[in-house]
Parts: C-alpha cells; sequence; structure tokens
C-alpha cells in the first residue's frame, strides 16, 4: 500500500527498508536501523561512502535470483543488536545536526518536506 505520509510511517517503524533515493536520510536522521535495496547497478559515491561508514546494511540490487539471499541478510541484520548499534552509532558520529554544514541543513530541511 502507498502511505499518504511516508514521515509518519517512518516514525512509527523500528527499522526501514528504502531505495538509495533522498527517503534514506529520514531513518537515517532518525537513528533507525536502515536498509538499502539498489535500484542500480553502480552505488554513487555517496551511497558508496555511507555503506564504507558502516551506517546502513546495503542489499545490493533487488532480483529474482538473489531474493532469499536477501531475505537472509535482512532477517540476521535484525537479530543482530550488536551490528545495529555499531551503525546507529556512526549514524550519530556522521549525521550530527548540531555540527552539520549550511549546506547539509538545507538538505535536511527539503527531506524533511516530502
Amino acid at each position: 500500500n502507498y502511505s499518504k505520509n511516508i514521515y509518519d510511517e517512518i516514525v512509527k517503524s523500528d527499522a526501514v527498508i528504502c531505495g538509495e533515493g533522498t527517503i534514506k536520510f529520514i531513518p537515517i536522521l532518525m537513528q533507525k536501523p536502515t536498509i538499502i535495496i539498489h535500484q542500480f547497478d553502480n552505488e554513487s559515491e555517496m551511497i558508496k561512502d555511507i555503506i564504507k561508514k558502516n551506517i546502513i546494511l546495503s542489499l545490493g540490487k533487488l532480483n529474482n535470483k538473489n531474493k532469499f539471499k536477501i531475505i537472509y541478510k535482512i532477517k540476521n541484520y535484525l537479530l543482530n543488536k550488536n551490528e545495529i548499534n555499531k551503525n546507529i552509532k556512526n549514524m550519530k558520529k556522521y549525521f550530527n545536526l548540531d555540527s552539520m554544514s549550511i549546506k547539509q541543513n538545507l538538505l535536511i530541511r527539503a527531506i524533511n518536506l516530502l
């Protein structure tokens, strides 16, 4: 089902599975476990950086060939409190609202309008 207010859905959620667009910043800023499914074979430099900094779980590109592997990865991640806590710690470190630049704050305001 499509939500009329995706922000409210994320607020109510314990974890978020989303695409690699701007929507990913909402759960990251709310410090919720975030799982990204890629739409493209080539990840953007920003996505590569977020993955490298251990902020999210990346599932790669979704297709029928790897759906059982993806289900396994999601279950393992959601049951691994240490990994989730490490991701949340890194969310706080790299997405600290108090120390962000003006450009980043403008991006956050734009995202909040979604």
